[in-house]
């Protein structure tokens, strides 16, 4: 402050064209100068820290909102997840349960195996010996809802695995693959399996 008065002092003398009897009123003007100055740097620094103080409020109310909608956030993020838990608790609870039984069938002496095409399912059925070669063995028709079992193909000897491809399809019993035509359901051929001790699964390409 002692310097803006000696500057205000200096530029009265100045003004008074530095007469010495001037001198008085130019240390008075200098001193209300210097007055009117300090004031003015007071206010700037109220105004100034009052500027500061309204900037420390709206940023804590911006980040209480922004917390605020965090939170909100979290709780609904936490509540998806719970959600998605028991939703999967409810499923795994289901599946230990066993798949739910839609019908059942008897009738099938021996069945091994069991094959769907065509809106039919086809099951081998042994039908005596695992290893008998007496010819009772055969294959069964059966629909989709397990109403009706037809024999389809008979006179095999103990048929196990199946499979599908081309229109024919292919058994395994015991010691041949047989052949069989899907439309006519007649054997077209039987695969002599030299040295085969028991022809279980059987598998074909995607056709």
């Amino acid at each position: 402050m002692k310097r803006l008065a000696c500057g205000a002092a200096l530029a009265a003398l100045l003004l008074a064209g530095c007469d010495s009897s001037s001198v008085p009123d130019a240390k008075k003007a200098a001193e209300k100068a210097a007055e009117k100055t300090t004031e003015a740097v007071e206010k700037t620094a109220e105004a100034a820290g009052k500027a500061v103080d309204k900037a420390k409020e709206a940023a804590g109310a911006a980040a209480e909102k922004v917390a605020d909608v965090a939170d909100k956030a979290a709780g609904k993020a936490a509540e998806v997840a719970d959600k998605a838990v028991a939703a999967a608790d409810k499923v795994v609870e289901k599946v230990a349960g066993g798949p739910n039984k839609l019908w059942e069938i008897g009738g099938l002496p021996g069945a091994e195996c069991a094959i769907l095409d065509g809106g039919a399912i086809y099951v081998s059925n042994v039908n005596g010996d695992p290893m008998g070669k007496d010819a009772k063995g055969y294959i069964a028709k059966v629909s989709m809802d397990g109403k009706t079992a037809d024999k389809w193909v008979d006179g095999l000897k103990a048929p196990k695995g199946l499979a599908i491809s081309n229109g024919k399809m292919y058994v395994g019993d015991v010691d041949e693959l047989v052949e069989i035509d899907m439309d006519t359901a007649k054997i077209v051929t039987k695969h002599k399996a030299e040295g085969a001790g028991l022809l279980n699964d059987v598998a074909a390409d995607a056709a």
